[in-house]
Protein backbone atom coordinates (compact mmCIF):
# COMPACT_ATOMS: atom_id res chain seq x y z
CA UNK A 1 0.00 0.00 0.00
CA UNK A 2 1.67 3.22 -1.15
CA UNK A 3 0.41 6.07 1.01
CA UNK A 4 3.21 8.51 0.20
CA UNK A 5 0.96 10.85 -1.80
CA UNK A 6 -1.82 11.04 0.75
CA UNK A 7 -2.32 13.95 3.13
CA UNK A 8 -3.88 12.20 6.09
CA UNK A 9 -4.55 15.41 8.00
CA UNK A 10 -6.60 16.89 5.15
CA UNK A 11 -8.53 13.65 4.69
CA UNK A 12 -9.17 13.37 8.42
CA UNK A 13 -10.35 16.98 8.72
CA UNK A 14 -12.66 16.58 5.73
CA UNK A 15 -14.20 13.39 7.14
CA UNK A 16 -14.61 14.99 10.55
CA UNK A 17 -16.29 18.10 9.13
CA UNK A 18 -18.61 15.99 7.01
CA UNK A 19 -19.47 13.80 9.98
CA UNK A 20 -20.36 16.84 12.13
CA UNK A 21 -22.48 18.32 9.35
CA UNK A 22 -24.31 15.03 8.80
CA UNK A 23 -25.08 14.69 12.52
CA UNK A 24 -26.32 18.26 12.68
CA UNK A 25 -28.67 17.71 9.76
CA UNK A 26 -29.81 14.32 11.10
CA UNK A 27 -29.22 12.61 7.78
CA UNK A 28 -29.55 8.97 6.84
CA UNK A 29 -28.16 6.49 9.39
CA UNK A 30 -26.61 4.36 6.62
CA UNK A 31 -24.57 7.33 5.44
CA UNK A 32 -23.37 8.06 8.97
CA UNK A 33 -22.39 4.40 9.43
CA UNK A 34 -20.40 4.45 6.17
CA UNK A 35 -18.70 7.67 7.22
CA UNK A 36 -17.69 6.18 10.56
CA UNK A 37 -16.32 3.15 8.70
CA UNK A 38 -14.31 5.46 6.43
CA UNK A 39 -12.88 7.22 9.49
CA UNK A 40 -11.78 3.86 10.93
CA UNK A 41 -10.18 2.85 7.63
CA UNK A 42 -8.34 6.18 7.53
CA UNK A 43 -6.94 5.48 10.99
CA UNK A 44 -5.79 2.02 9.86
CA UNK A 45 -4.12 3.51 6.78
CA UNK A 46 -2.41 6.17 8.87
CA UNK A 47 -1.03 3.62 11.33
CA UNK A 48 0.06 1.38 8.45
CA UNK A 49 1.85 4.30 6.83
CA UNK A 50 3.58 5.25 10.07
CA UNK A 51 4.69 1.65 10.63
CA UNK A 52 5.92 1.35 7.05
CA UNK A 53 7.93 4.55 7.40
CA UNK A 54 9.54 3.44 10.66
CA UNK A 55 10.63 -0.20 10.18
CA UNK A 56 13.20 0.16 12.94
CA UNK A 57 10.57 0.38 15.71
CA UNK A 58 10.28 -3.36 16.25
CA UNK A 59 14.00 -4.05 15.91
CA UNK A 60 15.00 -1.46 18.54
CA UNK A 61 12.92 -3.07 21.25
Amino acid sequence: MDCSGLDFMKISKALSALHKEMEKEENNEKVLAKLEEAEKELQKALYFSLDANAPFRNSVL
